[in-house]
């Protein structure tokens, strides 16, 4: 079986995909017999300007049955030292097979201080998580603003949707 990873929201160039371009994305993969991971780490940064995350597992039990959702609160939150993440395999079959490898290798066991630290981020984060996408926003428009007024040959690429990504953050934060 091929394999397809997509990374939904893009990282690093910012694109959200619409739900027509995921839909067309699952119906070739399956018309081909190609699994997906989807890498929607990203998933919580996308500033609220009309774009939105799909899951692509949400979008139909067949997209559910030919995808691996990878997620983690380790970009929304800065939690990547804690090493904590999600992965989600509706299918059984595949899931039972992914546990069997995670055992094999002694990689089942989460991080303790990451399993508390995720909880709390998601639990009561909603406040931080607003005001960085704010301040980051805010770094772009700063961005763009200095680019126009001294540099006007260069211009900042505006995407569909932006997000944070890793790189982006470092960069711009």
């Amino acid at each position: 079986m091929a394999l397809m990873i997509l990374c939904s929201p893009h990282n690093p160039v910012g694109r959200v995909w619409t739900e027509e371009e995921l839909r067309a994305v699952v119906d070739l993969c399956i018309k081909n017999n190609v699994l997906i991971v989807s890498d929607e780490i990203h998933s919580d940064l996308v500033f609220r300007n009309g774009s939105r995350h799909i899951p692509l597992a949400g979008l139909s039990a067949e997209a559910a049955d030919h995808t691996i959702v990878c997620s983690a609160p380790s970009k929304t939150f800065n939690l990547a030292g804690l090493q904590i993440s999600g992965i989600i395999i509706p299918n059984l079959k595949r899931r039972r097979i992914f546990l069997k490898q995670m055992q094999k290798f002694a990689l089942s066991s989460p991080n303790a201080f990451g399993i508390v630290a995720a909880e709390a981020a998601y639990r009561k984060g909603g406040e931080w998580l607003d005001q960085c996408l704010g301040y980051i926003k805010g770094n772009f428009e700063y961005v763009d603003h200095f680019l126009s007024e001294n540099i006007p040959e260069l211009k900042l690429i505006h995407a569909k949707g932006h997000i944070l990504a890793g790189s982006t953050a470092e960069i711009w934060a």
